[in-house]
């Protein structure tokens, strides 16, 4: 006996989808085969196919031609309906199944499955109301599964799908027999101690302000600076994974140490939108060639010195430093500042009095102050992240149970998404402020070796090697120039005591030592052109 609504004659539009597998029956070939068949069995004739290979069911984004099949019977067709294989190649999204069918049927057309048995009149729409939750309930499941079956991999085996990140490469395992008797073989995500130690290179680049052009010319980790703008935020560098829902903490060691990271990211926040970067700060001042660029200020506006060249004739040039504001908006009355004069006082200054070991003392014994009155604040800050840990988690374990217990739902799992982020977060924070870096005692001897290697730097024909030592040695310098001399002041050992290795990098922040520069412009003499 027939099953089909149409009248022998009639034209009829069929949908094929498959979502990509590799189950044939499936298939959008099959499907057509199966169709073309029943539909020459019925004496229909098949006027229009709309096709969609390799697409899932849980959306009709994506479905090119699932839209072109609507817009085509919107617009006047000459079927009298679509036919699919089953209501399932429709749609399972429950929501999207019932409205594009109840929108065709109310223009007029049929929408009719082949293998799925429906009554008619209205019972047969209970009848597919129950299929359309029977296939959202069938991806629910299927999606479950994968994820438990992908949970397992990745927490017992380090198996992740898909192409690893940068630093990370596949290493196949086998862990068991299939049904059929083939090897299970999954792949691995494994640093690679090739690429490990650039890895490092950058995110340390990365925290001491370098950009992401200097960082690519370092490492070549990828074929632009354009890549750099994930890397920095992926978790698995500092142990993390994160595929999707899934989240393991400990998932290899990490790369790079939790203080590195944090540095990293904080940095990362404020560059998120340049236009609320403070200007001293802005990637092209910490990449100048200019040694002090972005870290010296004009002392009568407070705005940042900026770069400033001057052609000559033939090859020479002149160079300074230039008040950004009166450039702008010309109402600074600060002076040019050439370029070699300003840094040999700074660099004077460092050597002089920066570096002498009276003052190297002192600021020993201010970080060691420093330190014991951050251990205690770390400390009460942790207790409370722990509080809070422990209500999350049981929260967690409160809501698992009760989607064990009832089934889950949107709110229920969404729930459950935010508190793992938080709980992501907590733990984070708590690795943070319990670990422990107590700033280093020297001793007099020692300080003094330290102090020389530092001096040397300083000294050094490597403008790189100069600008290294001289940002780990102050954050800023205000300076103002009065006819021939530079007037200023000098913030030292403020924000690291990085390059004494007093402290790892993102520690202590004691109060800035003020140094006084006075010092008078020398004229340099100049090549002949």
């Amino acid at each position: 006996m027939s099953n089909a609504p149409f009248p022998p004659g009639s034209r009829i539009a069929i949908y094929l989808r498959d979502s990509g597998g590799e189950e044939q029956e499936l298939s959008t070939a099959q499907q057509k085969k199966e169709l073309s068949a029943w539909a020459a069995q019925e004496g229909l004739v098949i006027s229009q196919t709309f096709s969609d290979a390799a697409a899932p069911g849980s959306s009709t984004v994506g479905r090119e031609q699932f839209h072109a099949m609507l817009h085509h019977f919107k617009n006047g067709a000459k079927e009298s309906g679509v036919v699919v294989w089953k209501f399932s190649r429709f749609a399972r999204n429950i929501d999207d199944a019932q409205f594009y069918r109840a929108d065709l049927r109310r223009r007029g057309f049929i929408v009719h499955s082949q293998h799925d048995q429906i009554p008619s009149g209205a019972d047969g729409r209970l009848f597919e109301a129950a299929i359309d939750w029977m296939n959202e309930r069938y991806l629910a499941d299927l999606s479950e599964d994968v994820k438990r079956g992908l949970r397992f991999n990745v927490t017992q085996h380090n198996a992740v799908p898909g192409n690893p990140p940068k630093g990370f490469m596949r290493v196949p395992l086998e862990i068991g027999t299939r049904r059929d008797g083939t090897p299970h073989i999954v792949n691995q995500w494994q640093p690679d101690p090739e690429v490990v130690p650039l890895i490092r290179l950058a995110f340390e680049m990365r925290a001491n302000g370098q950009s992401y052009a200097n960082i690519q010319k370092e490492t070549r980790l990828y074929k632009s600076k354009n890549g750099y703008t994930t890397f920095f935020k992926n978790k698995i560098y500092k142990g993390i994974l994160i595929y999707g829902e899934i989240i393991v903490d400990s998932f290899c060691d990490p790369i790079v140490t939790p203080e590195i990271w944090e540095k990293v990211q904080r940095i990362g926040r404020r560059r998120k939108n340049l236009s609320r970067i403070p200007e001293n700060e802005h990637p092209r001042r910490v990449g100048s060639a200019y040694l002090l660029s972005g870290i010296v200020q004009c002392q009568i506006c407070g705005s940042p010195l900026n770069a400033h060249t001057i052609k000559m004739r033939g090859e020479n040039r002149r160079e300074f430093y230039a008040c950004s504001r009166r450039k702008r908006r010309g109402d600074c009355p600060a002076r040019h500042i050439p370029r070699h004069a300003l840094e040999e006082a700074v660099t004077e200054s460092l050597l002089d009095q920066a570096l002498s070991l009276e003052n190297l003392l002192n600021i020993q014994s201010e970080m060691s102050k420093a330190y014991h009155t951050q251990r205690n604040e770390d400390t009460h800050h942790a207790k409370e992240r722990e509080e809070r840990l422990a209500k999350v988690e049981k929260e967690i374990a409160n809501l698992t149970a009760a989607i064990a217990k009832s089934g889950h739902s949107r709110a229920l799992l969404s729930a459950l998404s935010t508190l793992e982020l938080e709980q992501d977060d907590l733990k984070t924070a708590l690795e943070r402020l319990n670990s422990d870096h107590p700033p280093a005692n020297y001793s007099p001897p020692e300080l003094a070796t330290l102090a020389e290697e530092v001096k040397r730097s300083l000294k050094s024909e490597n403008p790189e090697e100069r600008r290294i030592a001289l940002r780990s040695l102050f954050t800023r310098v205000v300076i103002r120039r009065e006819k021939k001399r530079l007037i200023g002041v000098l913030y030292y050992f403020p924000k690291d005591f990085v390059y004494l290795r007093a402290v790892p990098p993102g520690g202590l922040e004691p109060v800035a030592i003020q140094i006084p520069v006075n010092a008078i412009i020398k004229r340099k003499k100049r090549s002949p052109s």
